[in-house]
């Protein structure tokens, strides 16, 4: 959690929390947390801050900090409900009673079904780079289904890190030492990922009732990302009922926006969706 300390009191007044979820292979803090040495300006929990927002990161069950002793295969539902958990925990902390909520990749599955099941909990909800049926990183895990359904986690490794960051994206698009140091700091805080969320994506989606998001929401996702795939996004997008969302694609950026060269046109268009003014009546 973070946040500028001298802020910390109108929080409960302003509303100016927020919550980001993570995807499917790494946790919170080496999601939205990233602090490279020497190059400064890879957090998104640091932006959020500096411009006056209480942000939380935390990782689901199976990930980072989290019980990875659990014997089930930790799935969608379980995130939709570590969300929650964390949603009491802040509104109980901070004094508020709903908060923004952003989730990534396979976080945006998580994420959209929480806020389908509590939207009076959310303001605004941000879909960042959702995972889409049939997009190439869709197709390309499905061979391997059945190793999924049978091993509850999968090994991470350094170099297969580096290749899923780099996946669709030119080479000039991202910092060589911020993605040594990125993949060496996933595989440290993450050296297994549970295989539950990709069993989800494979087998069940959409996990999403979109037609019950109406709070206002944005859909964004890079021009490159292999994990978005606008043609089935343009759909849900369609479904959302809230008369308040936005659908942005953002040119020179892959699925690792956050991480990218090009991130300020992330982070500008992220600050500009949370806020914009809501309409007079």
């Amino acid at each position: 959690e973070k946040h500028r300390t001298e802020e910390a009191p109108t929080f409960a007044r302003t509303g100016r929390v927020i919550l980001l979820v993570h995807g499917a292979s790494y946790s919170g803090v080496t999601t939205f947390d990233l602090q490279v040495p020497g190059k400064p300006g890879h957090s998104l929990m640091d932006f959020l801050a500096e411009q006056g927002y209480d942000a939380w990161a935390l990782d689901i069950e199976g990930y980072g900090r989290s019980d990875r002793s659990i014997t089930h295969n930790s799935n969608t539902a379980v995130a939709a409900e570590d969300i929650r958990a964390a949603c009491e925990y802040i509104f109980q902390h901070r004094k508020v009673r709903r908060l923004h909520l952003l989730g990534f990749s396979w976080g945006t599955q998580s994420a959209g079904l929480f806020a389908s099941s509590y939207p009076h909990w959310v303001r605004r909800l941000i879909l960042l780079a959702p995972v889409s049926q049939e997009s190439p990183w869709v197709e390309s895990l499905r061979p391997h289904l059945e190793t999924f359904q049978r091993q509850r986690y999968r090994a991470n490794t350094v170099e297969a890190v580096k290749a899923r960051v780099l996946a669709g994206i030119p080479a000039q698009a991202m910092d060589p030492q911020v993605l040594e140091y990125y993949a060496m700091l996933a595989v440290g805080r993450d050296p297994s990922s549970p295989n539950g969320p990709l069993v989800d994506i494979l087998t069940r989606m959409p996990l999403v009732d979109y037609g019950k998001l109406g709070m206002p929401t944005l859909i964004a996702h890079g021009e490159f990302d292999d994990v978005a795939r606008q043609e089935d996004l343009t759909v849900r997008f369609r479904e959302i009922s809230s008369n308040e969302k936005q659908y942005l694609l953002l040119p020179g950026l892959g699925h690792m926006a956050l991480i990218e060269k090009n991130r300020h046109l992330l982070t500008h268009a992220l600050l500009n969706f949370l806020e914009a003014p809501g309409p007079a009546w």
